[in-house]
């Protein structure tokens, strides 16, 4: 069969007078045409068609000739636009494409055949089915349409190119926003596509794709943008062969893979450093000091390592928040890197815990001046726009090869060697030792042993009374924690508690002494004696342990105690941990109905917070407050407020370590509501204090009674007995209650047990002046009115006392009987007025 293009050429070849002749001939060479094909006059008139177009129109042959070709096929109502060209302007027409109504495309190719004189005689038109390669084209628009806009809306960049890069053929429209310049710029200048990416990384970029390798290539660069910008770039590429196999374009995504990368940066950088110091971290200080061991064990040198603690940094945390405690932890960071020599490594461990690395080191003496330098750094003042910080640090040094080998003896030594500079007073320096060696064995093995106290019985438990020094009976009693070692004998709580708590043991340890205390309250309820209150200490590790509410509430339950006798002590550090967690459980814990006290009160720096915010029941003055409350005017104040404030909150208070009885009658005097210390009795077994309860009363009316006709009462120090003879005589007969002593130190034991309105000292007297005496008694006993007796050359002193309100009046010896007689009157007087403005107050 012959094809239409080549019976056009063949139909241009024959002569006019044959073609126009030879009918015969027009029939041979139609029909072995598939197409069909029919040929017209100038009036449009059917003169000749093959086999082809009379099976297509579906008439005999002889019903076509002489019609109007549209009438005998199906393409329109009129002639084709390409015959009417043909016609009038006398040159073959275009193409024409028309649908049959099956849907079939159809496209009409026609030409003129003219005789010798150009006349034109008749066209020919070959109709072609064009409908697979209409529906093949509209296929392929409507993909390469997809395809454009698939790869407009995403991100990543698709690219299209000759293997070596040299001609892009396509690329999509995120090019212009990852690369930074339009993309036609590729058509004029490829090389613009690798210009951009870093010139270290271009290898990556142009490599060859491997030949015979049919998967797909990756290669990752940097691209370096007009704007000076920076980006990371993922590129993929995917060969696309001919049927021999060979790769003839090249296909590419390229994704922005930046935030990524930096995620990857970010997560590695996270691996060696602290975040916030931006310090290297344990990982990267153990890597640090291996490499310096190595390099000092070939050279050999020494290595220094210094274990840095900041001192009291707790307190900054938790009375200004973690906040002010991160710019600590920052400008410690900085100072240390300040301080340090080139080629040194300051790190952190964590917490306010930091590592110096001081490799080539000449000396011992050498790790010593820079650590010297590292304390005053330290120490100096750190700037912040709200508050006044301070802090210290003490440092532990161990020393290649003397105190280890390796990282972990090296670390581990200069830690142990910090906690000695802890030990020594803290902001010092201090070396490791073979005896501080001994001592970490020491607690290593007392760890040991304590693991295994709970289950071989070796605790006991103590107890010690707290008074109520109104009436003089036991109010209640505090449980404290003994262990009975089988080698060492009574381990002191000093020296095991810490250890407890460090190793979370204190969580069964401290169930074992809620319950042991629970079942002790029932048997001495069984006993008949009375329901007293029981205090535990409680540990912070015991609330984290998430069980510390339900021990509590089966104690109480299975002993069969009422929980409001239960009093459980904590610390002001415990509430610094957790604060809201810790709140709620306390909550809880008074929904229960237990007690709850807040133990060493006043040492911490966020005390008030606290009682604003936890349901506690009681306050516990701290022992370091009562130690010298009769003689320290700052003890005594704080102690008097710690009770007044606890009173204008409903709470009660409760005063440890009263070892005298001049404390105990000042805290009376005081209003403290309840004591405990040696004073009343010492921590005793179970027996000693059932037998104690039984008795009752410790105290009673004659401790209560200490201070009776205060408001009469004259107090006279002077260390001249003679001296003291005289006044009694002078004033015996006004009605005074008269006291003396013969030192200071005698003076505040009779004013804390008696009390007193008025007192007269002398100004000369060993170990404390007159005035300074007076001075202390102004701030212990405020309501007190103070009289000096002094000689002539003390009268500036004197004066000077009176102008600061430590003394009401002085008195010049030898005195005048009248005048000393009238000046004791009247400081009576004011005691009065002083004591009925105080009472009005409170």
């Amino acid at each position: 069969m012959a094809d239409s293009g080549d019976l056009q050429t063949r139909l241009q070849d024959l002569p006019t007078e044959l073609t126009l002749a030879s009918g015969d001939h027009w029939h041979a060479l139609f029909d072995v045409v598939r197409d069909p094909i029919f040929i017209h006059d100038a009036q449009f008139r059917v003169v000749g068609a093959n086999q082809a177009y009379v099976k297509q129109a579906g008439i005999p042959y002889q019903e076509i000739i002489g019609q109007p070709y549209w009438r005998c096929f199906p393409i329109g109502d009129g002639p084709l636009p390409s015959c009417s060209r043909a016609l009038t302007e006398r040159q073959d027409g275009s193409d024409d494409d028309f649908i049959l109504p099956d849907g079939r495309i159809f496209r009409s190719r026609g030409f003129a055949v003219y005789d010798h004189s150009h006349a034109h005689r008749v066209s020919v038109h070959i109709l072609e089915d064009i409908s697979l390669q209409v529906a093949m084209e509209e296929s392929l628009r409507r993909s390469e349409e997809q395809f454009r806009l698939v790869t407009g809306a995403i991100d990543d960049v698709f690219w299209l190119s000759t293997p070596d890069l040299n001609r892009f053929d396509y690329v999509s429209p995120a090019f212009d926003h990852m690369w930074g310049f339009p993309r036609s710029t590729l058509t004029t200048y490829p090389d613009a596509f690798v210009d951009a990416v870093h010139v270290d990384d271009r290898p990556y970029c142009t490599r060859p794709f491997p030949a015979g390798r049919s998967e797909p290539d990756e290669a990752e660069y940097r691209l370096l943008r007009p704007d000076g910008t920076a980006a990371w770039i993922q590129d993929r590429r995917f060969p696309i062969v001919d049927a021999a196999g060979k790769v003839i374009l090249i296909a590419g995504v390229a994704s922005d893979i930046t935030e990524r990368k930096n995620q990857e940066e970010q997560l590695r950088y996270q691996g060696t450093h602290d975040l916030l110091t931006r310090l290297p971290n344990r990982a990267l200080i153990s890597d640090r000091l291996e490499l310096a061991i190595a390099q000092a064990h070939r050279h050999n040198r020494l290595i220094g390592v210094l274990f840095l603690d900041l001192d009291r940094f707790k307190l900054i945390n938790d009375s200004l928040g973690h906040s002010v405690g991160d710019v600590v932890l920052c400008e410690v960071a900085a100072r240390l890197r300040g301080c340090s020599r080139e080629g040194d490594t300051v790190g952190r461990l964590g917490g306010d815990e930091f590592v110096v690395i001081l490799p080539d080191l000449g000396d011992q003496d050498e790790a010593i001046t820079i650590a010297q330098r590292l304390l005053h750094e330290v120490a100096r003042a750190i700037p912040h726009p709200d508050h006044e910080l301070n802090t210290t640090t003490s440092i532990g040094i161990s020393i290649y090869p003397r105190d280890g080998t390796d990282v972990g003896t090296l670390l581990r030594n200069a830690d142990t060697a910090m906690y000695r500079a802890k030990d020594m007073g803290r902001d010092n320096l201090q070396f490791f030792t073979a005896e501080l060696n001994a001592r970490v064995l020491e607690r290593l093995t007392l760890e040991g042993a304590l693991r295994r106290a709970l289950d071989r019985g070796e605790f006991e438990l103590y107890y010690q009374p707290q008074v109520d020094l109104t009436t003089g009976y036991i109010t209640g009693m505090e449980a404290l924690l003994r262990w009975h070692h089988p080698d060492l004998g009574l381990v002191a709580p000093g020296q095991f508690i810490s250890i407890a708590e460090e190793t979370n043991l204190i969580v069964p340890i401290g169930a074992w002494v809620l319950r042991t205390a629970c079942e002790q309250m029932r048997q001495w309820q069984d006993a008949g004696l009375p329901a007293i209150t029981m205090a535990v200490n409680v540990s912070v590790q015991q609330f984290r342990s998430g069980r510390f509410i339900d021990t509590v509430r089966q104690c109480v339950s299975q002993c069969g105690v009422e929980p409001k006798l239960l009093e459980l002590e904590l610390t002001e550090s415990m509430l610094a941990e957790e604060p809201d967690k810790l709140r709620t459980e306390l909550h809880e814990l008074k929904a229960l109905g237990a007690q709850l006290a807040l133990d060493d009160f006043g040492t911490g720096y966020s005390s008030l917070n606290y009682l604003r915010h936890y349901p506690f029941d009681t306050l516990k003055i701290d022992q370091s407050f009562v130690r010298d409350i009769t003689t320290n005017p700052e003890s005594a104040t704080i102690s008097r407020t710690i009770i007044a404030m606890a009173h204008a909150l409903g709470l009660q208070v409760t005063a440890e370590g009263i070892e005298h009885q001049a404390q105990a009658h000042y805290l009376r005097r005081a209003l403290c509501d309840q004591m405990q210390g040696y004073y009343f009795g010492r921590p005793m077994p179970a027996a000693d204090a059932t037998a104690l309860l039984r008795k009752g009363e410790i105290g009673g009316e004659s401790e209560a009674g200490g201070d009776r006709g205060e408001l009469h009462t004259l107090l006279i120090v002077d260390d001249d007995l003679h001296v003291i003879a005289a006044l009694e005589r002078l004033l015996r007969h006004e009605g005074y209650r008269i006291l003396s002593a013969t030192t200071a130190e005698k003076g505040f034991e009779q004013l804390a047990i008696h009390g007193a309105a008025v007192v007269i000292s002398d100004q000369r007297m060993p170990g404390m002046t007159g005035t300074e005496f007076l001075s202390r008694i102004k701030d212990i006993h405020p309501n007190t009115v103070r009289i000096l007796l002094t000689g002539y050359a003390d009268m500036a002193t004197a004066k000077e006392a009176v102008n600061a309100g430590a003394v009401f009046k002085f008195m010049s010896k030898p005195w005048d009987n009248d005048e000393l007689a009238e000046v004791v009157q009247e400081a009576f007087r004011r005691h009065v007025v002083r004591a009925a403005h105080t009472a009005g107050m409170t």
